[in-house]
């Protein structure tokens, strides 16, 4: 099962992904590769297209951005990725769940 966890307030928004989708083997699931997919562009979106510091780590199994001090441009891109997120959820909600923290 894939967790994206996503927390936002004013000062930061942070996405954390963990676990495997399990739906086929490695290197042939395509929901894992949906949200790698996914996730990829929205950290390489966010280092050529914000003004935001952010920093990013991608691993197997393990991937996360952290956005300091948010822009418009970087509430558009993750946005943008939540709404690629849910619908992968929705479509596969055996492989991939989706928690939005929203703190003030």
């Amino acid at each position: 099962m894939i967790k994206i966890e996503i927390t936002r307030n004013t000062d930061e928004t942070k996405i954390t992904i963990n676990g495997h989708a399990n739906y086929a083997k490695s290197g042939y699931d395509i929901v894992c590769s949906a949200v790698s997919a996914l996730f990829q562009t929205l950290c390489l979106a966010e280092k050529k297209q914000a003004m935001a510091d952010s920093y990013f780590e991608l691993s197997s199994g393990y991937s996360s951005i952290t956005i300091n001090h948010p822009d418009c441009t970087s509430e558009i891109l993750t946005d943008a990725f939540l709404t690629g997120a849910e619908n992968i959820a929705e479509i596969y909600p055996s492989n991939v769940k989706l928690y939005e923290v929203k703190e003030i």
